[in-house]
């Protein structure tokens, strides 16, 4: 824990606690580690209430995220100034403001509203789910690269313990190793370029999604909660 005001805040609590769920396995390990029990339940979404925008041309490579999450968007800024130079496609950033980053152009900013942002994210054909590789960010549940998935994108992201229980590299999504500016600029060049390529790592993602959809997730629930 970074915090270390929230870590004994959190100590404190525990105690009259009857059952911990956590998001992801490293936070489950961190309890662990505290010799606290907990059981791991992702969050989940419910699919059919997302928008299915229409995807047509330029190709579309998009990022969505809060005020916090920009911080990671630098990642990609040189992946995406290469691949400005070979390839004509929009960037598009969801989010709540233009980050102050060295893009080459001007990325399609589009602000984050509620019942607007998964549209729009549903009309791209590519998502990007940078992250530092870092402590906080490696416990980081995977709910970004789940709504690329679930909305048919091709999902390209950072590798993280988290991400790597969703994607598996080269067949439902791609893992970026420490955040390799190289393999970044590969990855989506292939993606953007090679139009059967992208349609079946999206199809695979579709599919490798669906355990995080609500009707499954609240499966989890029931049985736990039935459990106490």
């Amino acid at each position: 824990m970074k915090n270390p005001g929230f870590h004994h805040t959190l100590m404190k609590f525990l105690p009259s606690a009857h059952a911990i769920v956590v998001g992801s396995r490293p936070i489950h390990h961190w309890f662990s580690k505290h010799h606290r029990k907990s059981v791991i339940i992702p969050t989940g979404l419910d699919f059919a209430a997302l928008p299915r925008g229409a995807k047509k041309p330029p190709i579309k490579v998009c990022w969505i995220g809060n005020k916090k999450n920009e911080q990671y968007l630098r990642h990609v800024v040189g992946p995406i100034n290469t691949l400005w130079r070979k390839h004509n496609f929009e960037f598009r950033i969801i989010g709540a403001q233009m980050p102050q980053l060295s893009f080459a152009r001007k990325p399609n900013f589009i602000k984050w509203r509620l019942g607007d942002a998964e549209k729009r994210v549903s009309e791209c054909h590519i998502g990007v789910a940078p992250l530092d590789c870092a402590g906080y960010e490696f416990a980081k549940p995977p709910s970004k690269p789940v709504l690329y998935m679930a909305q048919g994108l091709a999902a390209v992201a950072t590798e993280t313990p988290t991400y790597r229980e969703l994607i598996r590299d080269n067949v439902n999504g791609f893992l970026i190793r420490n955040n390799d500016q190289a393999r970044w600029v590969r990855v989506l060049n292939v993606l953007i370029h090679d139009t059967k390529r992208r349609q079946t790592i999206a199809a695979a993602g579709t599919v490798a999604c669906k355990r995080y959809d609500a009707p499954n997730i609240a499966k989890q629930w029931d049985t736990f909660l039935k459990s106490l």
